[in-house]
């Protein structure tokens, strides 16, 4: 985790996004950049595994996790499946007091049907949209 954050947060600095977009995985590495403040603006995750990835390296540190991510104030938007039998949903609903949680039933990890059918897109333009000043 920490060398993806690492190249991750080379590639912000480079490149410099509008939007940052993570899925699973991708999803664990984005809030980490988050929580460290490398990156602080509009951001929309994919069934993110930030809470498994806790779960399986320092379960002992969960709350900590928590109450970081409860601190957090950028604009999100959260999409997964309740159904997800790959990333659980619950690090999903724990985001629901800081983000716009989008419930995708059947759209399974991947999320297939949501992308082809437009509402990542839209949810992308409507944190891009927040980020503005």
């Amino acid at each position: 985790l920490d060398r993806c954050v690492s190249v991750q947060r080379e590639a912000l600095r480079v490149h410099a996004p509008d939007v940052v977009v993570g899925s699973s995985w991708g999803g664990a590495v984005t809030v980490q950049l988050l929580l460290e403040g490398s990156w602080s603006g509009p951001t929309v995750l994919l069934a993110p595994a930030h809470r498994l990835v806790q779960e399986r390296t320092n379960p002992v540190r969960l709350g900590e996790l928590q109450t970081a991510l409860q601190g957090l104030k950028v604009p999100l938007v959260v999409f997964h499946d309740p159904d997800d039998d790959v990333v659980p949903f619950v690090g999903s609903s724990d985001l629901s007091g800081i983000a716009e949680v989008v419930e995708c039933p059947g759209g399974g990890h991947r999320l297939l049907p949501v992308l082809e059918d437009g509402r990542i897109a839209d949810g992308i333009r409507r944190v891009a949209a927040k980020g503005e000043r």
